[in-house]
């Protein structure tokens, strides 16, 4: 009985919001969050699990972008997705960067940033390098 009081709970029925962690101290992106239109993730039990984030970039008044020029994302940075419930949180996806792609068409409000991933099976084939013994 305790276990559907639980569920019923409001403060286990709370949507989720996003945290993404990045780099070897798991730093949060902080406000960047609030740029992310879209997640996906692909999990499959045969094949690495992927994903992409989508940020809406801006502007600012220097003329930088406040995500593609932040300074949080680089290449091969390892990155965490976890969704906060406010009660618990719980991890979707730990990998890595492979991709950064920004996009900057003429209208510069229709920027993005696309991050892509993989999981930890990416950094296997990043340092494999094949040697012959006894030949």
């Amino acid at each position: 009985m305790s276990a559907l009081f639980r569920l019923l709970d409001p403060g286990f029925r709370q949507a989720a919001s996003l945290q993404v962690r990045v780099g070897q101290q798991k730093a949060d992106i902080g406000a960047l969050v609030d740029l992310v239109s879209e997640v996906e993730i692909v999990l499959s039990r045969s094949d690495a699990a992927t994903g992409r984030i989508t940020f809406d970039d801006r502007r600012r008044e220097d003329g930088r972008f406040m995500a593609a020029d932040a300074g949080r994302f680089r290449r091969w940075e390892p990155i965490e997705l976890h969704a906060d419930f406010q009660t618990h949180t719980e991890e979707i996806f730990r990998g890595y960067i492979l991709q950064l792609a920004p996009t900057v068409p003429e209208n510069g409000g229709e920027a993005t940033l696309t991050l892509e991933l993989q999981d930890s099976g990416a950094a296997l084939g990043r340092t494999h390098m094949r040697r012959g013994w006894g030949a």
